[in-house]
């Protein structure tokens, strides 16, 4: 059975194990990420992404990590309830 191959769609990528490392420097996962920039904003040439990564194990029975790049979340501002406001001569005492 041929083996499919991995092919990265806009905003996704693949980490896959290093079989062999020549010095301990060289990192454990390798692997590539396409960036659509026009889906993010760009400021002083600076991008700010939020990486999701899932574990898969390959057909080959080795694994990698799947990854998703996305706008970073930003909490939306819940709208403020005026407070009231008392007058001393309407407080009963």
């Amino acid at each position: 059975m041929m083996q499919k191959k991995f092919e990265t769609k806009p905003n996704s990528g693949a980490l896959f194990a290093v079989k062999i490392k020549k010095t301990p420097n060289q990192p454990d996962y390798r692997g590539d990420l396409l960036i659509d920039l026009s889906a993010f904003e760009v400021v002083n040439n600076q991008v700010a992404i939020t990486l999701g990564g899932w574990k898969k194990v390959m057909g080959s029975g080795g694994t990698m990590l799947s990854l998703s790049a996305s706008k970073p979340y930003v909490a939306k501002e819940q709208p403020t309830q005026p407070t009231q406001e008392f007058k001393d001569d309407e407080i009963d005492f």
